[in-house]
């Protein structure tokens, strides 16, 4: 007699095409449906609420046999919006274990600024859940500390595949520099422009990402002479391209300052080729980027940017061990085994 296999619904949370919470939970997703003892099945969940429900219903055998239903989260503390009330009552009244994993760093700052009673119903949500997982540790230490919240907690960083391509710099030091991402000032696009404009002419950085008219205009119409370092826009990449595009330069400069940054996934894809990383010591950052691997910076002004350039630039030495490093870090992040810890989490409760 064949044995049914537990099944486990994925519920998607993806914002638009180019964000990294859409590769994570897609890549984790495809690495869980490779175990043969669970039977796991996506839905997805950023839908308007009615849309949600009708697509639901249609899958209502696959509902009533699941055993547990997974989040994979934008967020934390969007669990008190009405498409998370409305799934949480649904799974509690036909017994349904939930769990979710959340993305994003910066939700300890975010939680402690929430009004009081909206703390109180978002500690309560938390708590119907079997478990749930952090991206970034200082989130997570936080969490734990909260005696609130009885919800077992693990930590679950962003993760990348390793891959055989590498940087091969025949340039004999940094000179080419990159950034990936979206263009706009809280991920550190004006700390690079000014940068550009105190660093050495054998110096480019080149922009790789969505950018507005506006913003084009402020960052990248005339602000550099032909006495200074080159800036260039290169306009968007697909995600297959990324990685052939960073392995072609020296390192991945992401001066940020985006509030709820966590572990950027550009910088774990930046490690898979080799390229030392230049960046903000900031939220879940330092989590990511040792200095085995890159160079931590302030954020608040260009000042670290244009030492921390420099330093890769001038020291031969030092640049080529952070090349050694940054591959050797990206074996640490690897999705493959982040995803068997999760499916371990996950059939402890089943």
């Amino acid at each position: 007699m064949k044995v049914l296999k537990p099944t486990v619904i994925v519920f998607f949370d993806p914002p638009p095409p180019f964000g990294g919470v859409r590769v994570s939970s897609t890549q984790t997703y495809s690495l869980l449906q490779k175990q043969d003892d669970v039977e796991y099945v996506s839905m997805q969940f950023s839908q308007p609420l009615f849309n949600f429900v009708f697509s639901l219903f249609k899958k209502t055998p696959t509902f009533f046999r699941a055993k547990l239903i997974l989040y994979q989260v934008n967020g934390v503390l969007s669990i008190n919006e009405n498409r998370f009330i409305f799934t949480i009552l649904l799974n509690k009244l036909f017994f349904k274990k939930m769990a979710f994993r959340g993305f994003g760093g910066g939700i300890k700052n975010a939680w402690i600024e929430q009004p009081y009673f909206t703390k109180l119903f978002q500690t309560f949500l938390i708590n119907q859940m079997s478990f749930m997982t952090l991206q970034t540790k200082s989130d997570y230490d936080f969490f734990l500390q909260n005696t609130k919240i009885k919800t077992k907690t693990y930590w679950f960083p962003n993760t990348r595949p390793i891959n055989d391509l590498i940087n091969v710099n025949n340039r004999g030091k940094a000179s080419r520099f990159c950034f990936v991402g979206k263009v706009w000032k809280e991920k550190g696009i004006d700390l690079i422009i000014s940068a550009a404009k105190k660093l050495p002419k054998e110096i480019s950085i080149d922009i790789f990402g969505p950018i507005t008219e506006e913003a084009f205009n402020e960052y990248f119409n005339n602000h550099i002479n032909n006495n200074q370092a080159l800036v260039t826009y290169k306009g968007e990449i697909g995600r297959e391209q990324i990685l052939k595009t960073i392995a072609n330069y020296d390192a991945l400069l992401l001066p940020t300052r985006w509030i709820t940054e966590g572990h950027p996934g550009v910088i774990l894809e930046s490690f898979s080729v080799g390229l030392p990383v230049i960046a903000s010591n900031w939220n879940g950052i330092p989590e990511l980027l040792d200095e085995t691997s890159g160079i931590l910076i302030d954020n608040s002004s260009d000042t670290d940017l244009v030492n921390a350039i420099q330093k890769l630039h001038n020291d031969n030495i030092f640049f080529e061990q952070l090349k050694k490093g940054a591959k050797a870090r990206s074996y640490f992040f690897s999705p493959e085994s982040w995803a068997i810890k999760l499916h371990e989490w996950i059939l402890e409760q089943l």
